[in-house]
């Protein structure tokens, strides 16, 4: 009885979790899919699938590109139709890659700070949120004197906070950008000049 015990604890150890099983994001990223349920899409909808993977939770996603804006869906509401094409696999891939590196201005005050993190409070924000140092780049300093601009990765600011939350902020790139124009001199006073009168001879 006891081999067979230590036998069952050492199968059950090995088993690969349900979701592990069920789920492979490789037949889903860069492929061609339709919606066949759920209430988020219209059944029938056609869209391309530009990412698929496991979020914090442990719970499958898939990333679809859907007017030119990426949407969440459940991989259980979809049906795989085929691969994308070589060449727009390929413009897919860049896209994502330059939207990794998309970065924006973001003027805010430092709430608290980790040895990894910095707890960074933005006024458009409903709460300050943690940026890895290693996403944060400190521009200087804002124009009120109490906060500073930094500079953050797009696709961060967006997963934590929304698209909405990137549109507001875009509206303040230009304003952030004079403020980290270097200051101009004040121009200088034209010189005096005299008048000297010669003596008629």
């Amino acid at each position: 009885m006891a081999k067979f015990m230590k036998k069952l604890a050492s199968t059950t150890a090995a088993a690969p979790s349900k979701t592990e099983t069920a789920f492979d994001a490789t037949s889903y990223a860069l492929h061609k899919v339709e919606i066949v349920g759920g209430k988020k899409f219209e059944i029938g909808f056609q869209a391309e699938c530009v990412k698929a993977g496991l979020n914090r939770y442990g719970k499958p996603y898939c990333m679809l590109l859907v007017n030119g804006s990426e949407e969440f869906a459940d991989p259980k509401t979809l049906k795989v139709l085929g691969p994308l094409a070589a060449n727009r696999s390929a413009l897919v891939k860049a896209e994502m890659e330059a939207a990794r590196e998309a970065v924006l201005i973001v003027g805010g005050l430092v709430k608290n700070e980790t040895e990894k993190a910095v707890l960074i409070s933005h006024h458009g924000w409903f709460k300050a949120k943690w940026f890895p140092k290693a996403f944060v780049v400190s521009l200087g300093d804002h124009e009120d004197g109490e906060q500073q601009l930094f500079e953050l990765p797009t696709w961060k600011i967006r997963a934590d906070m929304g698209p909405d939350a990137i549109t507001a902020l875009e509206a303040l790139q230009s304003g952030y950008e004079k403020m980290l124009e270097p200051a101009k001199p004040e121009p200088k006073a034209p010189a005096k000049q005299t008048i000297i009168r010669r003596k008629a001879k």
